[in-house]
């Protein structure tokens, strides 16, 4: 597990998206997360992201992930408001509660 390199390519990602280059920003984000599985904000970037392309399943393994992985999603975890953005992500998968 490469963490600082993750994280170069988390901020690589957010430049690219910056910039609307949505394949590169998912390409480093999928790359970042190989590198540090346990990276959250790469994971619910790239469920935004995948959302966003209409790939609504790997949208939803990311915030499965998340949720699994991070505890509850009432705030028993932070991370400059990470668990808020997966949230949302996930009720708008599953705006029943299915």
């Amino acid at each position: 597990m490469d963490t600082e390199q993750a994280k170069n390519r988390l901020e690589q990602a957010k430049e690219a998206l910056q910039h609307g280059d949505l394949i590169n920003g998912l390409a480093q984000l999928t790359q970042a997360i190989v590198e540090d599985p346990a990276l959250a904000e790469a994971r619910v970037l790239r469920a935004e992201i995948l959302l966003k392309m209409g790939n609504v399943k790997g949208a939803q393994e990311d915030c499965t992930w998340l949720m699994e992985h991070m505890g509850d999603l009432t705030g028993n975890f932070t991370a400059e408001g990470v668990e808020h953005r997966a949230k949302k992500i996930f009720s708008s998968l599953n705006p029943h509660g299915l």
